[in-house]
């Protein structure tokens, strides 16, 4: 069925909002639409406006999902058999899921519901493929969260409250106020199952809402929540800018190798808080791709252990990067990702090793004689074996330094040089053999070196990529 674009004059009000909701976000002739059902009269009026949207021929019928929280006895069972007895009178397909509880637990709080909740809705869009997941969050929800975040200190992000939408989730019904809900369904003798829990003023949502947005609406009129609404989409306006700073700012700020990402110690401390905060989320969002709360427990921990913490030291973060302290840098390291395997050089080719292009050739004493780049090795062909190995420092590898008779261990050798722990991983070592040719950048091995009695010079090129 092709949704035809434009919304009929003859839609309620509330309808009309609904419709153009969606017709602004979705292309509706291809996706699926699923709502979320509890049998309350915010959910059933959602389900009730969709499917007259749908009679009219403007959506695809909606498909719904109600979630069986099994925690209060028969009311639980009663709401779940109240939204089935409605999907069969008016033919719509119904996923039914019960959450199952270990014995003797304690009942399970509201962010651990809401958990279970959302991950009934993931496998059940993971099985669509192109299907979004409507909820009935209102304007009093959003109030009420904006609240809660409020007092509990929460940062620019969490003031913005309840996105209208996030990835799947969509919430239509986000700028409607629970009376006009209530309005609506009264006069489309909508009938609906009231939680009892919902009066129980000992959890703070309810408290807030029964006792707080009273008070605040004696004092700044019924109107008042237009202008916490003008508050919540300036903030919301405002992250996406606040997003394109963090672009701006922190790919200048961190340098990435490899599998590592190099910070300044100095430039990190001097920032302010919510630059730290934009720095980590960006972070956790563009460098290594985790889901993490930035917290102030977290901030603070890493501002102490910047602080304290010796050099070489390190701390777990996110879950798979590793955080190295340095004498001047810090460095965070995805653990997911693994150093290169070795591999070979053969005269006259190139290959790519890392973030690293190597390229070997044959070359004459006068370009020897003049070559003085950092990038560029020099070396006495006759003592070399082909094919050449490139490969990451390894424990216990040892060299005789240029200008050296004696051989060093690789290890005390950038102990010497003070490089910190993720330069040490990230120097190439080029093999003859078993034997060290050349710490790329840092090094050449004695051994090799151009002398008077060398028939052939090989130039060995090495380039840094950007990727």
């Amino acid at each position: 069925m092709t949704i035809p674009a434009q919304t009929d004059p003859g839609l309620h009000p509330l309808e009309r909002h609904v419709l153009t909701f969606l017709q602004s976000r979705l292309s509706l002739n291809d996706t699926e639409l699923f709502v979320a059902v509890s049998g309350g009269l915010d959910s059933m009026t959602l389900l009730y406006i969709l499917l007259r949207l749908h009679q009219a021929g403007s959506l695809p019928r909606p498909r719904v999902v109600h979630v069986d929280h099994a925690i209060r006895g028969a009311d639980s069972d009663a709401d779940a058999e109240w939204v089935a007895a409605f999907c069969r009178r008016h033919k719509l397909e119904l996923i039914r899921q019960r959450l199952n509880w270990p014995r003797e637990s304690p009942r399970p709080g509201e962010d651990k519901l809401r958990e279970a909740r959302y991950k009934v809705f993931e496998d059940v869009l993971k099985h669509s493929g192109n299907g979004v997941m409507l909820t009935a969050h209102h304007l009093d929800d959003q109030l009420e969260t904006v609240l809660m975040r409020l007092f509990r200190g929460s940062h620019l992000r969490g003031l913005g409250g309840i996105p209208a939408r996030r990835g799947p989730y969509l919430r239509p019904l986000l700028d409607v106020s629970r009376k006009e809900l209530d309005a609506y369904a009264r006069l489309h003798a909508i009938q609906w199952r009231e939680d009892a829990s919902n009066a129980d003023t000992r959890y703070l949502r309810n408290a807030i809402r029964h006792n707080v947005l009273p008070i605040i609406a004696q004092l700044f009129g019924d109107d008042f929540p237009t202008g916490i609404k003008k508050s919540i989409a300036d903030i919301q306006a405002a992250w996406p800018l606040l997003e394109r700073y963090s672009l701006s700012v922190f790919q200048v700020m961190i340098r990435q190798t490899g599998r590592w990402a190099v910070v300044s110690i100095r430039d990190y401390m001097g920032r302010t808080p919510l630059e730290k905060r934009l720095f980590w989320n960006y972070c956790f969002s563009c460098v290594y791709p985790v889901t993490f709360q930035v917290s102030d427990t977290f901030l603070a921990e890493v501002e102490r252990f910047l602080k304290k913490a010796t050099s070489g030291r390190e701390m777990l973060v996110g879950g798979r990067v590793t955080l190295f302290k340095g004498r001047h840098r810090f460095a965070l390291r995805d653990n997911t990702l693994t150093v290169p395997a070795e591999v070979k050089l053969n005269p006259g080719a190139d290959v790519k090793w890392g973030a690293y292009r190597f390229t070997s050739c044959l070359a004459g004493y006068k370009e020897f004689e003049k070559s003085v780049e950092p990038d560029t090795c020099f070396v006495d062909g006759d003592a070399l074996t082909f094919p050449l190995t490139i490969r990451s420092w390894q424990k216990g590898d040892r060299f005789r330094p240029l200008g050296m008779t004696h051989f060093k261990k690789v290890s005390d050798f950038f102990t010497d040089i003070k490089l910190d722990p993720w330069e040490k991983e990230t120097v190439p070592v080029l093999m003859s053999g078993n034997a060290i040719v050349w710490l790329v950048g840092l090094r050449l091995d004695d051994r090799y070196k151009i002398t008077r009695h060398s028939k052939s010079v090989y130039k060995l090129k090495v380039e840094q990529l950007n990727e």
